[in-house]
């Protein structure tokens, strides 16, 4: 039986895979224009009405600027419909998965809370106790590097990058999915360090 997929699920096994500089949002759309990521979804509009041309699902990855939620899978773009580029085509689809066995063979291992086509994944994601799991902390801290990087923080060319290490391990210990873990400054100083000599030499 196929397995199908989130795009935030592929997207954040390539992150960890990777590293988190990895582009892995136009490694994805490369795949899908080419045949080489099979995809699907559960409603498509192409200018607001519903079409089930699989076609049109996959001329959305051909944008440079697919919009939307990746996490859940429902993405929107809007394409010219000619060269002179007057006129625009805007296709939304919702509930878009991709084929699990095609996605790892980029090399990653998917974990998935939601696998459609076979059985629940019941897999526990905390060690006994309820403490989080030193890989969940890692995920986690991945992660928000990787949404840093999408706004610029780590970009020496824009204003609002990182200004020193100290303030880019606040921001990582800050956001929404690494403050609830409870992870130390200690804990990402390293990881930081490189990160930052790697994208913000001379800072």
């Amino acid at each position: 039986m196929t397995e199908w997929i989130k795009p935030g699920d592929l997207v954040k096994a390539l992150y960890e895979a990777r590293g988190p500089m990895c582009s892995a949002r136009t490694i994805i759309s490369d795949r899908v224009k080419v045949g080489l990521l099979t995809t699907k979804c559960d409603h498509l509009t192409v200018d607001g009405k519903a079409v089930e041309d699989t076609g049109q699902l996959v001329r959305l990855f051909a944008s440079a600027k697919i919009e939307g939620d990746w996490d859940n899978g429902d993405l929107k773009a809007t394409l010219p419909k000619d060269q002179r580029g007057y006129q625009f085509t805007k296709i939304q689809a919702f509930g878009v998965r991709f084929n699990r066995a095609e996605a790892e063979s980029l090399g990653v291992t998917v974990t998935a809370a939601d696998v459609r086509g076979s059985a629940p994944n019941n897999t526990p994601t905390s060690s006994k106790g309820g403490a989080p799991r030193a890989s969940e902390k890692w995920d986690a801290v991945i992660v928000a590097i990787a949404r840093l990087a999408n706004e610029g923080r780590l970009d020496p060319n824009i204003d609002s990058s990182f200004r020193s290490q100290a303030e880019m391990r606040r921001a990582i210990l800050d956001d929404a999915d690494v403050a609830p873990l409870g992870v130390s400054e200690e804990t990402i100083k390293v990881t930081v360090q490189k990160v930052f000599k790697a994208l913000l030499p001379g800072r």
